[in-house]
C-alpha cells in the first residue's frame, strides 16, 4: 500500500483500479487451481500476489471517494466510507460462512448415506 500511495500522485487512480483487479483476477484464478496436494511456497505465493492487488485497489479507490470534496468534509467522509465498507465486508464473509457450512452439511449428508449404503451392500451379501 505504500508503493500506491507513492503511485497515486503519478499515475491516474483508474489504471491503478484496473491493474490491481488484474492482478486480483489472475490470483483469484490461481486459487481456483488450489487442492489439498498444494505446497505451503505456492500457497504463500499466491497470498502475497493477492495482498499486492489489494493494495492497488483501496488506495486508489478510497482516494477516489473523497477526491471531489472539500476539506472540512473529508474526516466525516472517510468515516462513512470505512464504515461502509466495513458492513459489505461483514455481510460478505458472514454469506460466504453460511454457504460454506450448509455445503459442508450437504456433502456430509451425501458420503453419510454413501457409507451406509456400503455397509447394508456388503452386509447382505456375505
Amino acid at each position: 500500500m505504500v508503493l500506491v500511495g507513492s503511485l497515486v500522485a503519478f499515475l491516474d487512480n483508474h489504471r491503478l483500479l484496473a491493474i490491481g483487479f488484474g492482478i486480483l483476477a489472475f490470483s483469484s484464478f490461481r486459487f481456483s487451481y488450489i487442492n489439498l496436494e498444494i505446497a505451503m511456497p505456492n500457497m504463500t505465493w499466491l497470498a502475497i500476489v493477492y495482498a499486492f492487488a489489494t493494495g492497488f485497489i483501496f488506495v486508489p479507490l478510497t482516494t477516489l471517494a473523497v477526491a471531489t470534496l472539500e476539506k472540512q468534509d473529508m474526516g466525516n467522509a472517510a468515516g462513512i466510507y470505512n464504515l461502509t465498507r466495513n458492513i459489505g465486508g461483514s455481510f460478505g464473509i458472514g454469506t460466504v460462512t453460511t454457504l460454506l457450512a450448509r455445503r459442508a452439511q450437504v456433502h456430509q449428508n451425501i458420503l453419510s448415506d454413501t457409507w451406509w449404503r456400503a455397509i447394508r451392500h456388503y452386509s447382505t451379501s456375505w
